[in-house]
């Protein structure tokens, strides 16, 4: 028996007689909790905004589906989403045009969001068809609206695209009626809108009837639609989009308000049924938090440069500076550059030009140049917060030591021609009376050599 071990026979097992509990799969998880999110939400709508049953039903459904996934990424983790914003003049018919194109780019990783306005009459080859107006593009699409969707993507997409040498997909689709801004404005009461000179025109045919006062003043629904629309000046359809941008500012600004809020939550499903969208709820409500996060004054804006011309008689626009063009649409999908404002303080007449000449144009925008009211001794770069780092490599590049995030601009006169201070800027370069001796030492040591 040396060397080996013994095998014993163990004692049988005593059975467990105590009920095993079973895993139950993740799945039921979430389904209890879309479930007890729809009877609630059902519940909320029902009981609280008298809601049919069948309106509560859908709306249920979607406060279900958002809770079920509110802790899903917005877009499927997408970095970039590219959203193509159509404004109908009528309504959603067959036979409606698109008057309002816009271009939306979300950076969900900043977060950032840019606009890009594309006028209405822009000459542009049109996928499958003869060169036309842009928005004819929806009309040409086909019989079905999701054809013509796809061709006013297609258009839209390959116009930038061209101008870039970059693939621009078009993720989603925003389909909007002209007049639901009238009922939406009409729902909270009326909006607050500075009128920015007088307007006057009439045009029977599509029923429009325009006659404002200038001034600051309350308007109603059609009111100010018609601010919106009119275009009968100088400005053409320019002036359109920027009084339609500045509606839009307007309007958010009164929504944000509790008895606009409460107004809207009564019309809820009059205002859903004015828009056609493909994009789901739960993303609808990644959009909303990152408009919130950056506010209104923080969506880069911006309008596709073009120029007024004609293709026999009809009169169109199109793109005569192609580089400007392609530096506009790179703006919106990539950031903007840092705006800049060179202003001399030095005493040497001219620095303030030279200096703007020096920055790099690809780098950032100079808006304008000007010299300080009072003498600065020192040069300093000016920032927001924000643009602290762009204007630290702006101060390198020109040699100044010193970037302030926290001084105010120094008052300046821009010229004649420009009397009014520019558009507040994200940088400002104050050249001071070290800068221009740095510049004589250094034509000192030039001309010694």
């Amino acid at each position: 028996m040396t060397g080996t071990i013994p095998v014993t026979t163990p004692p049988p097992e005593m059975p467990d007689f105590r009920r095993k509990r079973r895993r139950r799969p993740i799945w039921r998880f979430f389904l209890a909790l879309f479930l007890l999110a729809l009877i609630g939400g059902f519940a909320f709508l029902y009981f609280r905004f008298g809601l049919n049953p069948l309106q509560a039903v859908k709306g249920a459904v979607g406060i279900g589906r958002i809770m079920a996934q509110r802790h899903a990424p917005p877009f499927d983790g997408r970095e970039r989403v590219n959203i193509l914003v159509l404004g109908m003049d009528v309504s959603f018919d067959n036979s409606a045009r698109t008057d309002t194109i816009k271009f939306v780019s979300l950076d969900l990783q900043k977060p950032a969001i840019s606009v890009l306005s594309i006028p209405r009459d822009t000459w542009v080859d049109i996928p499958g068809h003869r060169r036309g107006r842009i928005n004819g593009a929806y009309q040409l699409g086909g019989l079905q609206v999701s054809e013509r969707i796809a061709l006013a993507k297609a258009t839209v997409s390959g116009l930038l695209g061209e101008l870039t040498g970059e693939e621009v997909p078009i993720d989603h689709f925003v389909r909007i009626q002209t007049d639901s801004f009238v009922k939406i404005i009409d729902a909270i009461g009326g909006v607050h809108l500075d009128v920015e000179k007088r307007m006057k025109y009439d045009d029977p045919s599509q029923n429009l009837h325009i006659d404002l006062q200038p001034g600051p003043q309350f308007l109603d629904g059609y009111n100010a639609m018609c601010y919106a629309r009119f275009r009968m000046d100088a400005d053409g359809d320019y002036g359109r989009i920027r009084r339609q941008d500045q509606l839009m500012q307007a309007l958010v600004a009164e929504m944000n308000t509790p008895e606009a809020q409460r107004k809207l939550t009564r019309k809820m499903g009059l205002l859903m049924s004015l828009i056609r969208t493909d994009i789901p709820e739960e993303d609808l409500l990644a959009v909303k938090r990152i408009v919130d996060h950056v506010g209104m004054a923080g969506i880069h804006a911006a309008t596709l440069p073009t120029v007024p011309t004609k293709k026999g008689r009809a009169d169109v626009v199109e793109i005569e500076d192609f580089a400007l063009a392609k530096q506009t649409v790179s703006e919106v999908l990539h950031g903007a550059r840092p705006t800049v404002v060179v202003l001399n303080g030095s005493g040497l007449s001219g620095l303030a030009g030279e200096v703007r000449d020096q920055v790099d144009p690809g780098t950032y925008h100079v808006l304008a140049i000007g010299t300080t009211l009072r003498p600065a001794a020192e040069s300093v770069v000016l920032a927001t917060p924000g643009s602290a780092e762009e204007a630290r490599a702006l101060a390198a590049s020109l040699g100044i030591a010193r970037v302030d995030t926290e001084g105010p601009v120094p008052d300046a006169n821009y010229g004649k021609h420009a009397p009014a201070a520019p558009p507040a800027a994200e940088i400002t370069v104050v050249l001071g009376g070290d800068y221009s001796r740095a510049l004589s030492a250094r034509a000192g040591m030039m001309l010694g050599q």
